[in-house]
């Protein structure tokens, strides 16, 4: 798996990917609520799981980013 690698004279930078990949999440996530109300429960269950993975890489980006890390490390040691 290939990280992009975090300067630390660009704090900022991270701040921008991390709130990125939240606004995409929650984008994401309403959209696909918004398809399934006419659908079954996998709709649902869906959305939900990209609702968990897109705030779970989003948390983890956000922990690299404060500790000076690659952004996606994986276990955040």
């Amino acid at each position: 798996m290939t990280t992009m690698p975090n300067n630390s004279r660009e704090p900022a930078l991270g701040i921008i990917v991390f709130s990125a990949v939240e606004t995409a999440t929650v984008a994401v996530w309403a959209y696909l609520l918004h398809l399934g109300q006419g659908l079954s429960v996998a709709g649902h269950v869906i959305a939900i799981g990209v609702l968990f993975v897109g705030y779970t890489v989003e948390h983890i980006i956000a922990f690299n980013v404060g500790k000076d890390r690659p952004y996606l490390r994986w276990p955040a040691r």
